[in-house]
């Protein structure tokens, strides 16, 4: 204990060594003169208190040297040691006394002073009272108002002083400690007087805070401000120990805390030099101070005028942003206003929320921040921005003071909706119930928050809307019901919840066209009726069949579905347009009639569906029965060239005369070769149906042609006595077809429509002459006259010499008058057409004797045909016609 004496005598010689040095350097300054003085005193208010740390030393040794030379003697049982201390000790003692001026206490023994002294040495150095530097040093003491700061002891041993932050906001480092704060701006030379101990005081009083009874020394007066606040940091302690009395983290999540924020009834300090500081100097430093985090230096200058709303730059969101509780809380004890926005918007307990800062936000709630305020760039509160950050413990310290969970945003958003999506913590939305928020309410759009969790398949969600009066009958926009059958986990609680089906007539077949069949259980389960139509034109049954869902069809069967209720289609119909031929057997089972409808067979035929017209023809469906159209089984089996279905169909009966839509099945054959050789040997009459030879030639079935003429169709037969087959072919332009007729004894001059020759030269294509140069070679006319007209005026009208000269060299007869009483050389002479004038002219007839004329017969006479350098001879038949037209002979070569 001994050894243990003199280290510290030695450490105490040492100090005092450095505050020699300190006195002198001082002493220096002030012979200096005033300049010099004023200069060493504005460093002293933003450098480190070197007077104060030394202080602070030589106060531990002064207790650490009383407490060594205590137990020694109390150790050694000298007795008159109690009386004696020795004389050093004593020298030291009266020393130490005059820096700091302890209040007279009653006699006590030595054992009691030596606990006290054990506990002053290891526990940190009571904050010492200091003054403004503009304060006189009589009065600072006296004013009532009393400055208090903690200052950094230079012991290697010493424990760091505990931060503003842990004193108004103890709950942020190891909170529910007794209180003791940073000084505010000082003087060197004032006595300290001891901390009062923080009392709990409501926060909506503004009463003094007064010291508890038996914590204060006798000589350590204290007067309250007149104003209700408290005059010291340290005494800031009761108004803000509300704001740690409850832990967000671990609060019971069932239990819910409402505050009511009262700003006045928070700490405020008025600066002591109001409006005399406020310069462009001090209002940088403070800048700086801020971001430097420099808590001494923002208090100090705080503390000479300067406003705490700076219009340079937003000092609160600085100390949001940068986490820094400590400035953030000296920026609030001297004023500033928590819901200022910045340039941008942004308020600071928004920024808080956006950066996560919990500490911040509760200081900032405190103060009167309002968690409603709309801020930042989307226009949103503060609580809309803790539901998107999915932050349930800022959501909650914000409904804690009174945000509004019922907040519509500039954006239509709802909070509550907002809160729900397919990740977001369930914690946010129970929070948001909690506090009373509408589980009706919608958004913009009219949605709810149930349809929200419907739509993010919350089951868990929607439970919870459900026990907080969420109504599952209220439109959001439509019917909550429509959504729900998505998702069968939600369906299954509003239906046990009370939703009404009844709301969503249709609701069954939706979930079928979905392929639930999970839906489509819990419906079937709630009672929902499987027979009820969707837009009175879908049953579920069909909805399962056209979608091949035979579980569903199954299900729906087995609790009342009818396989005969029509929709679009008969339940039968749509398995046989849809292939779905394995159900046939299923609705056959549970009662469905064949007969429904009765043109199955032809629905069948039109799908294709050939397995099917088996199955229903082997269950008794007639072959013969028309559809709504007209159009029987077998007329449509053949329009969709379904040769198969045709010998299925001919085979069971069905009638090969029985017209389909106005046409004879072997109208229809004709296009399709192999259907017609099926068909004709059904056909007892092939002359009763006329028009099928110009069918087959206009459809350019070459094999069909030849089929019916075999079949004994004649090669001259004409359809409405109009259409010759050699007409029709040469007007459809079918080269093989009029090649082929010509070598089956098609007649080339044979009257219909027009002369064969004549439509063949108004069909010709260009240099395309062989249908031409096939009827000549067969023996057509051209100067045979119907209708007033044959081939050579034709040529000359066509213009096409070629075309002339290939006609012309046949001989032309030049007498021949046709319609309007012109002939041939007069039209090519009106033309203007030398060159076809003289081809004319080459190739003219002339007669050897007289025509005779004789109505309705023929004569023969001769004719020579003058060539280019001779003449021949040649008989030719002088065919005469009646021209109805005109009504007159006139002659022609035939």
């Amino acid at each position: 204990m001994k050894d243990v004496l003199e280290t510290r005598l030695r450490h105490t010689i040492h100090d005092f060594e450095i505050l020699d040095h300190m006195l002198q350097k001082n002493i220096e300054v002030d012979q200096k003169g005033a300049v010099a003085r004023i200069q060493n005193r504005w460093r002293k208010i933003f450098a480190d208190r070197d007077v104060e740390r030394m202080r602070t030393m030589l106060v531990r040794s002064r207790d650490a040297l009383k407490a060594s030379a205590l137990v020694l003697q109390w150790s050694l049982g000298n007795a008159p040691g109690e009386h004696s201390i020795g004389f050093g000790y004593t020298g030291l003692a009266a020393t130490l006394d005059n820096m700091k001026k302890r209040p007279t206490l009653g006699r006590r023994t030595r054992t009691a002073e030596l606990e006290e002294l054990v506990i002053n040495a290891n526990r940190e150095p009571e904050p010492t009272v200091l003054r403004s530097l503009d304060d006189p040093p009589s009065t600072a003491a006296s004013d009532g108002q009393i400055r208090e700061r903690h200052v950094d002891s230079a012991s290697p041993d010493s424990q760091r002083p505990v931060s503003l932050s842990q004193i108004l906001l103890p709950g942020i480092e190891n909170a529910r400690t007794s209180l003791s704060v940073n000084a505010r701006s000082v003087s060197d030379s004032i006595p300290s007087v001891p901390s009062f101990k923080a009392a709990t005081i409501p926060r909506s009083t503004n009463e003094g805070v007064h010291p508890t009874p038996g914590t204060q020394h006798a000589e350590g007066t204290h007067t309250p401000r007149e104003d209700g606040f408290p005059s010291t940091l340290n005494e800031a302690g009761p108004w803000i120990e509300e704001m740690e009395n409850f832990d967000i983290e671990t609060m019971d999540p069932d239990t819910v805390l409402r505050i009511k924020a009262d700003p006045s009834s928070m700490p405020h300090w008025a600066a002591e030099n109001v409006g005399g500081g406020n310069t462009d100097a001090l209002r940088t430093t403070l800048i700086s101070a801020i971001e430097g985090r420099n808590h001494r230096l923002i208090e100090q200058v705080l503390d000479k005028g300067v406003s705490p709303d700076s219009a340079e730059m937003h000092l609160l969101r600085e100390a949001v942003l940068n986490h820094d509780t400590e400035s953030l809380l000296l920026l609030l004890l001297f004023g500033a206003d928590p819901n200022r926005p910045d340039t941008d918007g942004v308020t600071p307990l928004y920024s808080a929320v956006h950066v996560a800062y919990p500490e911040g936000a509760k200081a900032l709630l405190n103060y009167g921040a309002d968690p409603n305020l709309v801020a930042g760039p989307l226009k949103e509160t503060p609580l809309d921005l803790a539901i998107s950050q999915r932050n349930p413990s800022l959501l909650r310290l914000l409904l804690i003071y009174g945000g509004n969970p019922n907040h519509i945003a500039d954006n239509g958003n709802a909070p509550l909706i907002q809160a729900i999506d397919e990740t977001s913590p369930k914690r946010i939305v129970d929070l948001l119930l909690a506090y009373d928020a509408d589980t009706n309410i919608k958004d913009e759009k009219g949605k709810t928050a149930l349809c929200e969790a419907v739509l993010a398949n919350r089951p868990d969600i929607v439970m919870s809307l459900l026990d907080h009066g969420a109504d599952p009958n209220f439109p959001g926009p439509k019917h909550v019901l429509w959504l729900a059958v998505y998702k069968p986990g939600c369906l299954r609680n509003l239906l046990l919840r009370g939703a009404d089906f009844l709301y969503a007539p249709g609701i069954m077949e939706l979930a079928t066209s979905i392929n639930s069949a999970e839906s489509v259980r819990i419906l079937l389960q709630a009672g929902v009726n499987p027979n009820v139509k969707k837009d009175s034109l879908y049953t579920p049954l069909c909805t399962a069949i056209r979608d091949n869902r035979v579980d569903i069809v199954r299900l729906l069967l087995s609790h009342g579905a009818n396989p005969n209720l029509v929709a679009m289609r008969y339940p039968i119909e749509e398995c046989v347009a849809r292939s779905r031929n394995h159900m046939l057997p299923i609705l056959l089972d549970a009662g469905a009639d064949i007969r429904k409808p009765l043109a199955i067979l032809e629905t069948a035929a039109r799908a294709r569906n050939v397995t099917a017209m088996s199955w229903l023809l082997n269950h008794g469906a007639d072959p013969n029965a028309k559809s709504q159209e007209g159009y029987t089984p077998l007329t449509t089996a053949i329009r969709t060239d379904l040769p198969d279905g045709v010998s299925l169909l001919l085979s069971h009966k069905a009638d090969v005369s029985l017209r389909g839509n106005s046409e004879w099945p072997i109208c229809h054959s004709v296009r399709h070769p192999h259907i017609l050789k099926l068909l004709l040997p059904h056909i007892k009459d092939i002359h009763a149906y006329t028009g099928v030879m110009e069918q087959a030639i206009v459809a350019n079935q070459l094999e069909s042609v030849a089929m019916l003429l075999d079949a004994g169709i004649s090669i001259e037969e004409k359809n409405s006595g109009i259409f010759s087959p050699l007409t029709t072919a040469i007007r459809e332009h079918r080269e093989d077809i009029v090649k082929y007729l010509l070598e089956r004894g098609a007649n080339p001059n044979a009257l219909g429509e027009h002369l064969p020759l004549v439509k063949a030269l108004r069909r010709t294509d260009g240099a395309d002459t062989a249908i031409v140069r096939m009827l000549i070679r067969k023996g057509a006319d051209v100067n045979t006259v119907y209708r007033g007209w044959n081939a050579v005026m034709q040529a000359v009208e066509n213009g096409d010499l070629e075309i002339l000269k290939l006609v012309a060299s046949q001989g032309v007869d030049l007498n021949i008058v046709g319609e309007g009483g012109r002939t041939a050389l007069s039209i090519a002479k009106a033309m203007g057409w030398e060159e076809g004038v003289k081809i004319l002219e080459e190739n003219a007839l002339r007669s050897t004797h007289n025509v005779d004329v004789i109505s309705g017969n023929r004569a023969h006479s001769k004719f020579k045909k003058a060539g280019p350098n001779q003449e021949s001879e040649k008989e030719f038949d002088i065919g005469i016609c009646l021209d109805d037209k005109f009504g007159r002979y006139e002659g022609g070569i035939t």
